[in-house]
């Protein structure tokens, strides 16, 4: 008999189709029509992230089994809905002596990292291992469509229930940008369960910034632990005593769990959040660029920081920030100061070029009273000297408040509030100014 051989256009899975309930991957039932044959070769072709083993057990394929080409469909159609490939096509040949089956698949290269925010039974790795039973494509990264993300949060239900936890629940959360509509990473959480910490334990903090670093995370006891939250309590309470202290280069790492009392339903844990402190850097120099608005002498008086000394990274940053006000009351309303730091570790120093970006001058526009009564409102308006198309001063409203408040009825305690509108068009800043009588005590 002469072999037949059939090439099979490539599909292109757009649609999610609904999932039967997840269960561990096992072959799928072999047909039954005349077109059947056994199933002799597999081959798989133009993934770099999986293995040809790993597409077949997915499959559920066995080399010596009858197949038809609706197997081959089958297979197709779930490998396109994970979303895992970006494009997904099966050939196969067949004559009496057995069949072989071709997939090509082309990655998607478009995936992001996924985090377990509080499975604090498991290691990350003991937790993808053991979901390999239910997805097999998992590899603790995902496409942003496709079912895989529903896949995985089946699994980890799965393996909570093996596990006996009953009560607890999976929630997925794609976090990004949300204006620019980006997801930049898939977070899984455990809800229904409460998972409390006790204490954070700082492996590899020094003498000197341990007493601190405990200090610092009573705010964080007793609080759910999730690592996501843990990572930003790290990055803005823990983090900055090393920058006063010039460790520029301290970082914390993953935190991670030991479970210290549990109940069906209440956890309690001591996180660990390891630290790497690095060296202590001194101040070698401040270098300025940008700024014509305020000569460098001028600017550099707010700097508390001197040459070598310690670097304190906090006071900078803070020194930094009032410079903005001093543009401010210029009219340069958008002027921002970026520093840019160099570390030499051959010699321990540190240099910072400040770059200033100054921006548009901003001029007075209209001026509004409002919440007063006529009168009161038209001395308001007359004693403002801060004229249209003048350079704006964003000091100005304060002060003027302040000498003008006599001209407030005078058995009313007045509350304030001052709105400042910048026209990008005309730049132009136009400000209301908002009374309102206080409550009586």
């Amino acid at each position: 008999m002469r072999k037949s051989k059939i090439i099979v256009i490539a599909f292109f899975i757009l649609a999610v189709m609904p999932a039967p309930r997840l269960q561990p991957q096992t072959a799928r039932s072999r047909a039954s029509s005349v077109s059947a044959y056994k199933l002799t070769e597999i081959k798989v072709t133009g993934t770099k992230r999986y293995t040809p083993d790993q597409i077949v057990a997915f499959s559920g394929l066995r080399r010596g089994e009858n197949v038809s080409e609706e197997n081959f469909k089958d297979i197709v159609q779930r490998l396109g809905e994970t979303g895992m490939f970006t494009n997904v096509a099966y050939s196969f040949s067949f004559s009496p002596t057995g069949t072989k089956v071709e997939f090509q698949l082309a990655d998607n290269d478009k995936l992001v990292p996924v985090e377990f925010d509080n499975f604090v039974w498991f290691s990350d790795q003991a937790l993808i291992e053991k979901m390999q039973k239910y997805v097999p494509l998992f590899r603790g990264e995902m496409p942003i469509s496709g079912n895989l993300p529903d896949k995985v949060t089946e699994a980890l239900q799965f393996v909570l229930a093996e596990r006996g936890l009953e009560k607890a629940r999976v929630e997925v959360n794609r976090h990004g940008d949300e204006e620019a509509g980006t997801i930049d990473r898939v977070i899984y959480s455990i809800s229904g369960t409460s998972i409390r910490i006790r204490n954070i334990e700082f492996p590899g903090a020094g003498a000197t910034e341990l007493p601190l670093l405990t200090r610092a995370a009573q705010r964080a006891q007793g609080g759910d632990y999730e690592r996501s939250k843990l990572r930003i309590f790290a990055r803005l309470d823990l983090t900055p005593i090393y920058l006063r202290e010039g460790k520029l280069r301290a970082k914390f790492g993953e935190a991670q769990a030991k479970i210290v009392h549990e109940t069906p339903d209440e956890v309690e844990v001591d996180a660990v959040l390891p630290v790497e402190e690095g060296r202590e850097y001194k101040l070698s120099r401040i270098e300025w660029s940008g700024n014509i608005v305020f000569p460098t002498a001028q600017l550099s008086k707010g700097i508390h920081q001197q040459p070598d000394q310690t670097v304190n990274a906090v006071q900078l940053s803070d020194d930094l920030d009032a410079i903005k006000p001093l543009y401010q009351s210029r009219g340069y309303m958008k002027a921002v100061v970026t520093p840019q730091l160099d570390l030499n570790d051959a010699d321990g120093t540190a240099s910072y070029k400040l770059e200033v970006k100054e921006g548009d001058q901003y001029r007075m526009g209209d001026v509004e009273i409002e919440g007063l009564d006529e009168k009161s409102s038209a001395h308001i308006r007359e004693a403002w000297t801060l004229h249209q198309g003048e350079p704006y001063d964003s000091t100005y409203v304060k002060r003027f408040l302040k000498d003008t408040g006599d001209l407030l009825p005078p058995s009313i305690k007045w509350g304030v509030t001052i709105h400042e509108d910048l026209n990008e068009k005309e730049k132009t800043v136009d400000v209301t100014v908002r009374f309102k009588p206080k409550a009586a005590t």
